[in-house]
């Protein structure tokens, strides 16, 4: 059995999908090349996500990236423990309330890490997450760490890990 730690949002739910939808324009993630979403984003377009990802039920009810809920039971099943590292969203009351209690709905009593700095928590196992410098920091921090690039379009330059979605679940098996 090994550790998997999973980052939440873009690898397990849909936050900026549900955020765009929310948004009420014509916004897709595929308009973001670039990790950092919100500073490509118009003043306008940034200002009302900001507003919305305040709210606690924005976090509480968004929902999961295809595959994710199958392909996490997958990995429970070959006996792997399934620890969720998250960055906290700060200007949201009750944000950490919200995500522990999404994680829960969806995937059970998991072990959840609340951290902005994940290198500090990921010290063995597994490592997927979306963003590019995390996964960088984890891989410069801890080289046993076996890290990949969960694969979306805001990271599609990144080449420093392999690149994962939920049909490779087989690849960590």
């Amino acid at each position: 059995m090994s550790k998997i730690h999973i980052d939440v949002d873009q690898v397990a739910a849909d936050m900026l999908g549900d955020l765009f939808e929310r948004m009420g324009g014509d916004l897709k993630p595929e308009d973001f090349p670039n990790w950092g979403v919100y500073e490509d984003m118009t003043k306008e377009d940034r200002e009302k996500a900001y507003k919305i990802m305040k709210d606690p039920e924005f976090w509480a009810n968004l929902p999961l990236v295809d595959g994710a809920k199958k392909g996490v039971k997958h990995l429970k099943d070959f006996g792997h423990e399934i620890i969720w590292v998250t960055a906290p969203w700060k200007s949201c009351p009750r944000w950490e309330d919200a995500r522990r209690s999404w994680i829960k709905r969806h995937f059970g009593n998991d072990k959840v890490i609340v951290s902005a700095d994940k290198e500090k928590s990921v010290k063995s196992g597994v490592f997927i997450d979306d963003k590019p410098d995390n996964v960088d920091d984890v891989k410069r921090a801890n080289p046993n760490v076996r890290c990949f690039i969960f694969d979306t379009p805001h990271n599609k330059k990144y080449s420093g890990a392999p690149r994962f979605t939920w049909d490779d679940v087989g690849k960590l098996t």
